[in-house]
């Protein structure tokens, strides 16, 4: 599953189309939080109760971020939780300072989440006691708004797997590319080094080498563009790398805008797309060297001129710095974002360059 975050302090009426858009765009599920200012209670429970509203009637998920602190400002206690269903919640995700029992009164009405970084093998026999279906559970990692504070690789992958092998799913959270959440406005991921990296790039790295089921978007706000991202890979399974083309209305932006899958046998230094020399050749395409040769740092997207001979018209993309080469014209670069694409395009899989 996919999830996006739409926080209480937000205007919702802004919020609607956004809320529709990624719906289209194939995400299920929306987090929020119940941190509760105490000043405030009123208003955010009517601001959730209005949340709730919007997405169910969108068939969205909603799941909220819940501590004791909330559930005593909202005059409720973990036996409420159908409550909390009747109020729109799809599942709460809870952390410090509620127990087993707790977690298994709320279990009765709505999914729990558990905080995946946290949790421990005493803490699943304790609710194994207390009878949790373990089937309306799920663990969530954090989000660290700090710069320097998020998470290991090696860390939660070896968490998550332990996790799967309980039978629970695992969601971590990648960072939005439009408006970062305030104060520090450093976006909100698991990952630290997923801080400055595209949402879809660091979802697919989540996917394919975390042991990650879902992702949500930490953040407040996904750009229209790479939703779209997300969109095309569900519908086609073809990798999109969002990129600069240098050279347009050329014959190597014809190879660039054509479809690519990298070949079975993938070199160690760059991504070799399959079929464009068949393509160059066919349209009897002359890529003529460039006047001078350019550096090929880690995400520039090349083409073979003719003084390669038969490799003419070769698409390729770097995985690692190159120095220039008179053989090899520079036409354009990865955005720097998804750079992590690069070391995730599996052999003979299709990508698209846009």
């Amino acid at each position: 599953m996919k999830g996006f975050s739409v926080y209480l302090t937000e205007d919702l009426e802004e919020n609607s189309s956004y809320l529709a858009r990624m719906k289209n765009s194939g995400f299920s599920f929306v987090f929020t939080s119940l941190h509760i200012p105490e000043d405030n209670i009123s208003s955010y429970q009517n601001q959730l109760q209005a949340l709730a509203r919007q997405t169910a009637s969108l068939g969205l998920k909603l799941f909220a971020d819940i501590s004791p602190a909330s559930f005593q400002l909202l005059d409720m206690t973990e036996a409420d939780g159908k409550k909390l269903q009747e109020w729109g919640l799809t599942g709460v995700r809870v952390d410090y300072g509620i127990d087993a029992p707790g977690i298994a009164s709320l279990a009765k009405h709505v999914n729990v989440l558990l905080n995946a970084s946290t949790i421990t093998e005493s803490m699943l026999k304790d609710l194994k006691a207390c009878g949790v279906n373990f089937s309306s559970l799920a663990a969530w990692h954090n989000f660290y708004p700090r710069p320097e504070t998020g998470l290991d690789r090696n860390y939660i992958t070896q968490k998550n797997k332990w996790l799967q092998s309980e039978s629970i799913r695992v969601c971590a959270f990648v960072p939005g590319d439009k408006k970062p959440r305030g104060p520090l406005h450093q976006f909100l991921p698991t990952l630290e080094e997923h801080r400055e990296a595209a949402p879809f790039a660091a979802a697919l790295d989540l996917w394919r080498t975390c042991a990650v089921n879902d992702i949500c978007i930490g953040d407040s706000m996904l750009s229209s563009e790479e939703a779209f991202l997300f969109k095309i890979y569900e519908e086609t399974n073809e990798v999109s790398l969002r990129s600069s083309l240098f050279v347009k209305n050329t014959s190597a932006a014809d190879i660039f805008g054509m479809q690519h899958w990298q070949r079975p046998d993938p070199a160690r230094d760059v991504i070799r797309s399959e079929p464009s020399r068949s393509y160059a050749a066919q349209k009897q395409i002359q890529i003529l060297p460039s006047y001078v040769p350019e550096p090929r740092p880690a995400g520039t997207i090349t083409v073979d001129n003719n003084k390669y001979g038969r490799y003419q018209g070769e698409l390729q993309i770097t995985k690692k710095d190159l120095p220039a080469h008179p053989n090899v014209n520079v036409i354009g670069r990865v955005n720097s974002g998804a750079h992590l694409l690069l070391s995730l395009l599996e052999p003979g899989e299709p990508f698209k360059l846009v």
